[in-house]
């Protein structure tokens, strides 16, 4: 059971800083919208792709962790 854990670990720590990230892109959008920064120019418009680019990676990454995690206790 323990070494269940120990090898869960470097997967768990993944998942967290997938989440954490994902949830810092969403507010990244959220602020970028209401502040109007989006209609400013390039900054807002920077921001706001950069919020979707994180936001992307980091939720394919969680997909790809969860269904690695899934497949290995299905055994």
């Amino acid at each position: 059971m323990g070494k269940d854990l120990v090898q869960d670990s470097p997967m768990t720590e993944s998942l967290v800083f997938a989440v954490v990230i994902i949830l810092l892109s969403v507010l990244g959008l959220v602020w970028d919208f209401a502040t109007g920064l989006i209609t400013s120019g390039v900054d807002g418009l920077l921001l706001l792709l950069i919020c979707l680019m994180m936001g992307g990676l980091f939720s394919l990454q969680l997909l790809l962790l969860m269904m690695k995690r899934r497949k290995g206790s299905g055994n």
